[in-house]
């Protein structure tokens, strides 16, 4: 099953300029380390940002958040920021890291892990990292993927290299998610779904991400009038719980067009791509609150719409 570790639509505030050879150069010049191949192959697909939902084995309690580029913009890997303590005092981008220079020091007496000069972090949120690790074998050799958490003093090996990290994430699944293959325009899906559902959506509108979601309430029998009675005036969707409906293809990144960089940053990932690569026939993606996931599955049946739950799917697939 393909999967990619790109949330899509990317974030563009988060996605460095397009990777050059002489910026990857450069960075590996700055840190005095060579990046581990797969890392700059990734970087050119997509120059960092935020990954899509996923995790690693269960026994991890952490969450990855993020890939981190290489270029000028925060945040990247050839730049740190306050990273043991969010000390108003100290810089929100603490300068470029150098040989010899821990990434893991801007607090005097804080607990670091050995050698950190030696480690790279990739990802982190200034309590935890996740660090390209050169120590074993030296700064231009592969690195292995070292977890570093601060504040529980925790130095754990995660990976043998980041080919295997990138091996390692799979995707976090909605247990709600239904995937609709049935082609059409979402107004003309959402109109189908309003005469099952015995309500008329809302939308739709443009989301964060830049693409349209429609909406529905499903206030159980007896529900609605005790909250018009405590907070006046609501229609059937405004009250939990919910389901939304959303294309499955969508621009491959955004930006909002009132944001002062949108004409820098615009173009930077042209074209569209799959929030849900792994189910290219699925034109929408139906999410809905777990308690109504029997009741919403029984009026897309009704509905005579081509549907599969992505979850189960991937259950039958082998996918946890």
């Amino acid at each position: 099953m393909q999967f990619s570790v790109w949330n899509v639509p990317a974030d563009l505030l988060y996605v460095q300029p397009v990777l050059t050879e002489e910026a990857a150069a450069q960075a590996e010049a700055l840190l005095g380390v060579t990046l581990p191949r797969a890392y700059l192959d990734l970087l050119r697909e997509q120059n960092g940002g935020y990954l899509r939902p996923s995790a690693l084995p269960a026994s991890s309690v952490w969450y990855p958040d993020a890939i981190w580029g290489i270029g000028p913009n925060f945040p990247n890997i050839t730049a740190v920021w306050a990273w043991s303590d969010w000390n108003e005092d100290a810089p929100k981008n603490a300068g470029p890291l150098v040989p010899g220079r821990s990434a893991f020091s801007e607090t005097e007496g804080e607990w670091k892990p050995e050698n950190a000069e030696l480690l790279i972090p990739f990802d982190g949120d200034g309590f935890w990292f996740l660090c390209f690790d050169y120590r074993l074998h030296g700064p231009y050799s592969e690195p292995c993927i070292s977890y570093i958490d601060l504040g529980e003093r925790t130095d754990r090996k995660i990976a043998g290299c980041f080919s295997d990290f990138l091996e390692m994430l799979k995707p976090v699944l909605s247990q709600n998610a239904l995937g609709i293959r049935t082609p059409g325009k979402i107004e003309d899906v959402a109109a189908r779904l309003d005469e099952v559902f015995g309500s008329r959506h809302v939308g739709p509108w443009i989301s964060e991400g830049g693409y349209p979601v429609c909406k529905w309430g499903f206030a159980w029998p007896g529900f609605l009038p005790s909250i018009q009675r405590l907070f006046g005036r609501l229609e059937v969707n405004d009250v939990w719980p919910f389901a939304f409906l959303s294309p499955n293809e969508v621009p491959r990144g955004y930006v909002s067009d009132d944001n002062p960089r949108y004409a820098e940053l615009v173009d930077l990932l042209p074209g569209t791509a799959l929030r849900f690569p792994e189910y290219p026939d699925c034109r929408f993606i139906l999410e809905c609150d777990l308690e109504i996931t029997t009741r919403v599955k029984a009026a897309l049946s009704k509905a005579g719409l081509d549907f599969v739950s992505v979850l189960e799917e991937n259950r039958l697939r082998g996918v946890k």
